[in-house]
């Protein structure tokens, strides 16, 4: 005599559904603003893991975006000029805070404003940033740009320009603590230019931490105490850090009063003209040779 089927299959099923409920939530894409009809309603609806894309465009809510832990912000242009964020110069654009991991990629953070982290702050979290734009950001003190606080920071291919800090240090990016997990902050392939401060540290500020920062064209960069950095292959200073490959040169931008960062031919920071060190900076080379000379007031108007 077999068996009644019916109580195996019950078994079965169940079997079935306690391993589909111990899978993990499939990540989600999300279009910002979408349905949710804003990016701060899609950065609500987002779970760890998932993506929030913004549509190209020039966006500016009127509030600070507060980025969960888990999540990719990503802008869905084909380059980071297409998809822009706004604070104008009423509030900080992004922050960031928690026990995790945040990627924030392919955008350009324009015209904020906070005490600390004009265009960006972040609190503890494990921050990628990945082709991001930090223009005419402001902060009342430290960070006119980003200001980071006992965070881990990977940073690769980012601009910052004429990012300002009225009454602090790290005009573009204050860096105070070390990451959760110990490991140096990373900065790389990244662009500093005409950024300015009441302070020091026009380009960075360093504090209790561990650096890595290489093929950069950095200005002024401040260590404070606590600080163990390494500096390769960067244009600029370096604070007196050790490191291979470092110099100070006009880096010969083709356009400096209008953003434009890439680099003439002559360039000493293109590969064809450091092959030891390979690119320098966030652009390779430009078209077209820019006429202009950069000037002290030129860099002053800036500021208007």
């Amino acid at each position: 005599m077999y068996p009644p089927a019916r109580p195996l299959a019950l078994r079965l099923a169940s079997l079935l559904a306690a391993l589909l409920t111990a899978l993990p939530a499939q990540a989600a894409l999300i279009h910002a603003p979408g349905s949710a009809g804003s990016i701060r309603g899609a950065l609500a609806l987002a779970q760890p893991g998932d993506l929030v894309l913004i549509a190209p465009g020039r966006h500016a809510e009127g509030v600070s975006l507060e980025v969960s832990v888990g999540i990719t912000l990503r802008g869905g242009g084909a380059r980071p000029e297409d998809t822009e964020l706004s604070g104008a110069y009423m509030h900080q654009i992004l922050s960031v805070a928690g026990d995790g991991a945040v990627t924030i990629e392919n955008l350009s953070l324009r015209d904020g404003f906070g005490v600390r982290g004009g265009g960006l702050s972040v609190a503890g979290a494990q921050l990628t940033l990945r082709d991001l734009r930090f223009l005419r950001n402001a902060a009342a003190a430290d960070g006119g740009a980003i200001y980071a606080v006992q965070a881990g920071l990977d940073l690769e291919n980012c601009l910052f320009y004429a990012n300002y800090a009225s009454s602090g240090s790290g005009a573009a990016l204050h860096i105070a603590g070390a990451s959760p997990g110990g490991q140096p902050q990373r900065i790389a392939h990244c662009t500093f230019a005409a950024n300015a401060g009441c302070c020091g540290g026009r380009s960075l500020v360093l504090a209790d931490c561990a650096a890595d920062i290489s093929n950069c064209i950095l200005e002024d960069v401040v260590c404070g105490a606590g600080v163990t950095a390494r500096f390769a292959c960067n244009n600029g200073s370096t604070c007196g850090q050790s490191g291979d490959g470092n110099f100070i040169a006009d880096p010969r931008y083709c356009g400096f009063e209008l953003a434009d960062c890439r680099l003439e031919p002559d360039s000493p920071c293109l590969p064809e003209n450091n092959p030891d060190c390979g690119l320098i900076g966030a652009y390779g080379g430009c078209a077209t040779t820019a006429a202009a000379s950069t000037s002290f007031s030129a860099v002053k108007s800036l500021y208007r």
